[in-house]
């Protein structure tokens, strides 16, 4: 025996270092797999959480069905017959007030009765996406309502208010801002597409076992009372109808597809909002 050989010692025997790595290797591979089952398990749980709404049924919506829908149109229709009522009585400014405070009081009582029975799931989140669909389509259908008009009337003009000694009255930050900006939006948004639109889904998907169905359901119906709601208190042109319906219609679409409320509010929002924006403009720039 060399030197060299005595102090490396004796050769491992051939296939030695295979064996040993292949011993080994079925323990890691069922740990690597079972640790990518694991994992893949809790990506589906997850995704199973966030695809589950109200869309789905469940406790949150067990009370919002067609006697929620039934009490929602009565109180309304009650909304709007002393709206109508305080405006023809006593008119001017008083009636005015009146009349508005008494057409939000029936919204909003409706309201209050649907979430105190409870919250459906999901439709109060806020995803960021909300602001991004709120600003582009709130744009868009304001520009569509442009377009239609014109192609009523042949011409367009720049909206203006009155004024007093050239400035806009005080009364007008609350008339022309505050209400057809926030308010307005807020209460239509929760009775028509919140309250109504999640009552009538709920109601035909258990009669049909479609949300397919159930969505169409409550798009048509939410949208044809949004555009009769308005066509009470006012007279409005072909265009103004059109451009009310693809509102409704856009506004439901999107609370059905993303099972959130705040896509339509700041739809409305932004879309109303372009109007008084550019009133206040021409007015000042007149």
């Amino acid at each position: 025996m060399t030197e060299s050989s005595a102090a490396t010692g004796p050769s491992p025997e051939p296939g030695s270092s295979r064996r040993s790595d292949s011993t080994a290797a079925p323990g890691s591979s069922r740990r690597s797999s079972s640790s990518q089952v694991s994992d893949s398990s809790r990506g589906s749980r997850r995704r199973e959480r966030a695809a589950h709404s109200w869309r789905s049924g469940g406790s949150t919506v067990a009370r919002w069905d067609g006697e929620l829908v039934g009490w929602a149109v009565l109180l309304l229709g009650a909304g709007i017959l002393l709206a109508t009522l305080a405006d023809r009585l006593l008119g001017g400014t008083l009636g005015s007030a009146l009349s508005l405070a008494a057409l939000w009081g029936g919204m909003l009582a409706a309201i209050i009765l649907a979430f105190a029975r409870s919250r459906p799931r999901m439709l109060l989140r806020f995803h960021p996406f909300d602001l991004l669909y709120g600003i582009v389509l709130g744009v868009i259908l304001r520009f569509t309502q442009g377009f239609l008009e014109i192609a009523g009337t042949g011409t367009a003009v720049w909206p203006t208010a009155g004024t007093i000694d050239g400035s806009l009255p005080a009364s007008f930050w609350f008339d022309g801002v505050l209400a057809p900006v926030v308010i307005a939006p807020l209460l239509e948004e929760f009775f028509f597409r919140a309250v109504l639109l999640v009552a009538i889904f709920t109601a035909v998907r258990r009669m049909t076992n479609s949300r397919s169905w159930a969505g169409f359901a409550a798009i048509a119906v939410t949208t044809v009372l949004f555009i009769g709601l308005h066509l009470v208190f006012d007279t409005y042109t072909w265009w103004s109808v059109a451009t009310l319906g693809l509102v409704g219609i856009v506004c439901a679409g999107l609370v059905v597809a993303t099972a959130r409320i705040w896509g339509a509010v700041l739809t409305h929002i932004v879309f109303n909002g372009v109007a008084v924006g550019m009133l206040v403009v021409g007015t000042i720039g007149a």
